[in-house]
């Protein structure tokens, strides 16, 4: 499987727990994300994973980790998610 593919499958995958953590009732999350917050990550997700979809990247050096950003900004110290998400990030501005 190639970068492209392998950022894809991996985006594919959180975008479904994003979805799925959206399901749930704020109360019985194990991690306390906000639905704001997460359906923002959802959308900026879905975002990067269009432009890799359509070769529409932006120029390596001016791609940035604006989602580790935010997480490290806005979000509960520590989420696995969060780490995943940041992982993906850097996936992505190496392809």
């Amino acid at each position: 499987m190639d970068r492209k593919q392998g950022f894809l499958k991996r985006a594919d995958e959180i975008i479904k727990k994003l979805e799925s953590i959206l399901d749930e009732d704020y109360e019985d999350r194990i991690e306390k994300i906000s639905d704001c917050n997460l359906k923002s990550m959802l959308r900026l997700i879905n975002e990067r994973k269009m432009m890799v979809e359509t070769n529409k990247l932006p120029p390596r050096d001016i791609r940035y980790h604006s989602l580790a950003h935010i997480i490290i900004d806005q979000w509960p110290l520590g989420t696995s998610l969060g780490d995943e998400i940041i992982e993906l990030e850097d996936y992505y501005v190496t392809l």
